[in-house]
């Protein structure tokens, strides 16, 4: 007896890795984004453990504490992982302080800039439009 099978195609959800030297931080972020499907495929600390790790797993969207453990900032390793692949992967500055403190952040194109302590509802806001934007910009 032959069984006929049919393939079911369900949208894929985003893979994100997570830069935060705030353990409490790390988990709550991770928390909420499984709870709305998304995988978290890995998390830093600090500056070079996050470059490392991202050329490895190649997430499609990076969370990103401003000020991390290390010898680098947040923005600077946003600089140096856009510059290392070919394609742009969309990144959300999560910070306690405002974004006047960091004028070069105009550097990177798209960033998203989310304070501490930040709602869920734009967390997750920010999540789907920086993923949408970057479908849009890849289509």
């Amino acid at each position: 007896m032959e069984v006929i099978t049919k393939e079911i195609n369900f949208p894929r959800k985003a893979n994100i890795f997570i830069v935060e030297d705030e353990r409490l931080v790390v988990e709550d972020l991770k928390e909420r984004l499984v709870n709305h499907g998304y995988n978290v495929i890995g998390t830093a600390t600090s500056g070079k453990e996050a470059i490392d790790e991202i050329k490895v797993v190649s997430p499609d969207l990076i969370i990103m504490d401003v000020r991390i453990a290390g010898e680098l900032n947040g923005i600077e390793v946003a600089i140096i992982v856009q510059s290392y692949f070919d394609h742009h992967i969309p990144i959300i500055f999560l910070t306690g302080f405002s974004q006047q403190a960091f004028t070069y952040l105009k550097v990177l194109p798209d960033y998203i800039y989310i304070n501490k302590p930040f709602q869920e509802t734009v967390l997750m806001e920010a999540v789907e439009r920086a993923l949408e934007k970057n479908r849009k910009n890849r289509t």
